[in-house]
């Protein structure tokens, strides 16, 4: 089967003998493409250019994935605390670069040593993983959804066995359970909350306008 769509950067550097490693690998196929709010295929970025696709993010949530509770913590991708880890629509993780829209390859490995350490907020053992996808380049402004499976579960970084331990995420083959549901499953359906700045500032605003009444 051929998979096309986003990827993900494996970590800087030769990882050290004495590293403790975890792989997380995700996919989907193309009956279960994830999709904007029209119901168009996420967008891939321009073609041979890797990292400029709609967004993805690996992580968990702070109390459960499972009731999508507690504060979302990205463990990949330019907002999350292992920057290195890149993930968007329309990579490969062997470098190549494949166009169908809505599609995603990715592999991931955490480590805790060598040039790039990835090991930054990871999970508990036991600790339910979910899929983050975002209808542009960032969340800022982005519509989303969060998809995640009870057989999603964060283990240990092991010291050896070269490959590292894998955890598999396969859309086409696990019970899925979606944020945005019915409906909308496998479609960015969720506008982000505004951040307590922005708030403030909403707040400051409507103050100096009663007073200028």
């Amino acid at each position: 089967m051929k998979y096309v769509g986003i990827v993900t950067a494996l970590v800087a550097g030769t990882l050290q003998c004495s590293a403790s490693t975890l792989q997380v690998d995700a996919q989907n196929d193309p009956g279960t493409l994830v999709l904007d709010n029209a119901g168009v295929g996420l967008d891939v970025g321009a073609s041979a250019v890797h990292g400029d696709g709609d967004l993805v993010e690996l992580g968990y949530f702070s109390t459960s994935s499972d009731t999508f509770a507690g504060t979302w913590i990205p463990l990949t991708g330019p907002e999350s605390n292992n920057p290195s880890l890149v993930t968007t629509i329309g990579d490969l993780p062997s470098g190549g670069t494949l166009a169908l829209a809505g599609s995603f390859v990715t592999q991931n490995v955490f480590n805790d040593s060598g040039v790039t350490p990835t090991n930054n907020d990871i999970p508990g053992t036991g600790v339910q993983l979910a899929l983050r996808f975002y209808d542009g380049s960032s969340s800022a402004g982005s519509m989303y959804n969060t998809v995640t499976s009870t057989s999603w579960l964060w283990t240990t970084l092991k010291a050896i066995p070269i490959p590292p331990d894998t955890i598999k995420i396969n859309l086409a083959a696990d019970v899925l359970k979606w944020e945005a549901d019915g409906g909308s499953a496998f479609r960015t359906a969720l506008v982000p909350e505004p951040s307590s700045t922005a708030l403030l500032g909403l707040g400051g605003l409507a103050l100096f306008r009663r007073r200028r009444r």
